[in-house]
């Protein structure tokens, strides 16, 4: 072809190959027309004299890797490097397209003189996304108005041909889940107008009495499926209420079979509900803002384990066409319409549920418009309170309470008055405190008090149960004669704990078949009310593991004087000719199960006359130790050390308070994570005098007697 071997010395066989040149015997090349044009364009231009060096692309290849998994999230770094086949010069932020799913993405570069590569850099941004994996077309690389040239001056070329990179499965991008659409319905047109699922059938609208409750249902659709775990939660706004819908995976699956086939996994719309109360109200319609998905303690995730961005931004729904009918108030007892209302002094009647801030007006006895109460009482409307010193009176039926709600609807409740001086509660405390701290440890006893508002006589044991932790714990009363305090006590148990502080609630106490009554035979009242009890802070309760008993044994009668645990055999014992070594096995027991953490192994000191030896934990020893002692295997440590000859001790081995040890990173917890207290306090052993170690007599090395040599000069 005449052309010069230099002209084309950067064009490869296999570039050739890769456009339908085939290869002939003796290297023969038979050229395609695709092949031949790129062989010309590595020819001179016209008018040019020399042959062109410019740089060219000989290698393209991204040198990073996900954090985690094989797709890249948000914040991480995308890096490419593109290599020349010469030394460069380059001025100026040159560019590297890369696509990720459907958009453009512009990486940096940077490059290092003397250098041949350049590397280029991307950070993945919050919306971006590829599934099947980042690419590099041939076209991708641009100078962004910088230079890359070799060392003559001429400029590179940017074509990355054949060194393009195709759709990387090992490179993906990976977005959080985002919401694209909410949408709110119900189940029940006669509380809420709105548009239920097609073919949704609730059972209860057949039920005429049901006004409310009713379901309003709220859907989230995301763009990518999810899987869901605990009970997120949509926040409804109703009125100036906020009401909390419940995540249900049932419901879910119901409303959108298709959508969700499998449960709590691959979750395309998830459903939440929330079920209407008598007190609700929304005339222009029900709300969602912005931030009114929440996880409640669960989680919302992509198949990567992505959280989900919970923002519903332009789906927020400020005013649905959904709106809630109005209700009018009503009692809790409205069922009944007619019961017997005790009052004392004081004493509140009942609230009504309805739509706003209710105003009461109290009429009667009979079918009167106005208010005729015993004498020495009066009516506060505003405080819904009979008040005043009642002077006596019978039983008086027909009085009537009637609440009118904001919308100006009413609701009544009849009953009878009958004024008693039952025993109220008009005050707790708690009277004991911590023995060290603001903690109560185990075998501590905690006090309470809980006072009436007159003397009264208990019988039997009434108990009030405390609130440690998660647990309930019954106090128990004790008797008392004509007194206004009983008192209630609760020794705490090993395994108690609360670390925010005690707690009584107002239906704490009950009667557990004794007896609260005045002096006139009255039983009191036991609701705590106002007195009720949250969190104590000065009353917690912490019972770490703690040391329960100590225990030495031996394995030689030979060399100690014990006695041996039945079913104990140990081999070395028949060998006569032994008198030292032999084992000093000793044994820490504690209140609790423990979980040992660390790699290390906690050891225990053994006082021997003047000396402190090491005994080491054994963990076969421990758990038959804890089976022969009749303890849980994590209850128990046994930790042994063999006698020396040198060891004597003539009043018996100890171990002091102090003789438990873990070495650094090592650690001893209960099942909570709370850390075990290693002194061993009132458990620990002075002197043994069961556990003595005998004296033995100095020996040679060998108890046959062999002649011996001896040099002058020698010692």
């Amino acid at each position: 072809m005449g052309m010069k071997r230099q002209c084309v010395s950067r064009i490869t066989v296999g570039a050739l190959l890769a456009r339908g040149a085939t290869a002939g015997r003796g290297g023969n090349l038979t050229l395609t027309l695709a092949a031949l044009a790129l062989l010309l364009s590595a020819l001179p231009a016209a008018g040019q004299t020399g042959v062109t060096s410019d740089p060219v692309v000989s290698g393209v290849r991204i040198t990073s890797s996900p954090a985690s998994g094989g797709a890249y999230r948000a914040g991480e770094t995308i890096t490419a490097e593109v290599t020349f086949d010469q030394t460069l010069t380059v001025t100026g932020t040159p560019r590297l397209a890369i696509a990720v799913g459907a958009a453009t993405r512009w990486a940096s570069g940077s490059h290092t003189a003397g250098e041949s590569r350049i590397s280029f850099s991307y950070t993945a941004a919050t919306d971006d996304k590829d599934t099947d994996g980042i690419s590099i077309a041939a076209g991708a690389l641009t100078l962004n108005g910088a230079t890359i040239r070799n060392a003559k001056g001429e400029d590179a070329r940017l074509g990355l041909g054949a060194h393009a990179v195709a759709a990387q499965p090992g490179h993906k991008v990976s977005a959080p889940p985002r919401v694209t659409g909410v949408r709110l319905l119900t189940t029940n047109l006669r509380c809420c107008w709105g548009v239920r699922p097609a073919g949704w059938e609730d059972p209860r609208q057949t039920d005429e009495n049901l006004y409310p409750p009713s379901l309003v249902l709220a859907e989230v659709t995301f763009d990518q499926p999810v899987a869901v775990s605990g009970t997120p939660q949509v926040a409804l706004t109703i009125g100036a209420n906020t009401r909390q819908a419940t995540w249900n995976a049932f419901l879910s699956r119901l409303l959108h079979p298709t959508a969700n086939p499998h449960g709590a996994e691959d979750i395309d719309v998830m459903a939440f509900y929330y079920e209407l109360q008598a007190s609700d109200f929304d005339g222009d319609g029900i709300g969602a803002a912005a931030n009114a998905l929440t996880l409640n303690g669960g989680t919302i995730r992509d198949a990567e384990g992505e959280d989900a961005a919970l923002g519903l931004g332009s789906h927020a729904i400020d005013q649905a066409s959904l709106r809630v009918a109005d209700t009018a108030p009503s009692f809790a007892a409205a069922e009944d319409r007619r019961y017997l209302l005790n009052l004392r002094a004081n004493d509140r009647l009942p609230a009504a549920t309805g739509d706003g801030a209710m105003t009461y007006a109290l009429t009667g006895p009979g079918a009167a418009t106005t208010l005729s109460l015993p004498r020495g009482l009066s009516w506060n409307a505003a405080a819904r309170t009979i008040s005043g010193t009642p002077a006596g009176a019978a039983a008086a039926a027909g009085y009537t309470l009637t609440a009118t709600d904001a919308d100006g609807d009413t609701g009544t409740l009849t009953f009878a008055l009958s004024v008693v001086t039952d025993p109220v509660v008009s005050g707790v405390s708690v009277t004991s405190s911590p023995a060290a701290g603001d903690a109560y440890a185990a075998g501590e006893t905690i006090t309470v008090d809980v006072t009436f508002d007159q003397p009264v006589t208990v019988t039997g044991a009434p108990e009030l149960a405390l609130t440690i932790g998660s647990k309930l714990r019954q106090a128990t009363g004790s008797p008392a004669a004509n007194r206004r305090t009983v008192s209630f006590s609760y020794p705490v148990a090993t395994g108690d704990r609360d670390t925010d502080g005690i707690s009584i609630t107002g239906s704490a106490l009950t009667i557990a078949g004794a007896t609260i009554r005045n002096a006139k035979g009255e039983n009191a009242r036991l609701g705590l009310g106002g007195h009720a009890v949250a969190g104590a802070a000065g009353h917690k309760v912490s019972t770490p593991p703690r040391v329960a008993q100590v225990n030495l044994y031996t394995t030689d009668l030979k060399c100690c004087w014990s006695t041996h645990d039945a079913g104990w055999a140990d081999p070395r014992q028949t060998e006569r000719n032994r008198f030292a070594p032999a084992v000093v096995w000793a044994a820490v027991t504690f209140d609790q199960a423990l979980v040992r953490g660390g790699t290390g192994r906690p050891s225990l000191a053994l006082t021997i006359g003047g000396a402190i030896r090491q005994a080491a934990f054994d963990g076969d020893l421990s758990r038959r130790t804890a089976r022969m002692l009749g303890k849980s295997n994590s209850q128990v440590l046994a930790f042994f050390y063999t006698l020396q000859p040198s060891d004597f001790d003539g009043d018996g081995i100890g171990v002091a308070a102090g003789a438990l040890t873990l070495p650094a990173g090592t650690t001893l917890r209960d099942a909570q994570g709370e850390a075990a207290v290693l002194g061993l306090g009132t458990h620990a052993i002075a002197n043994d005098p069961n556990y003595r170690v005998a004296d033995t007599a100095p020996s040679f090395g060998s108890a046959a007697v062999r002649p011996q040599h001896w040099v002058a000069g020698a010692a």
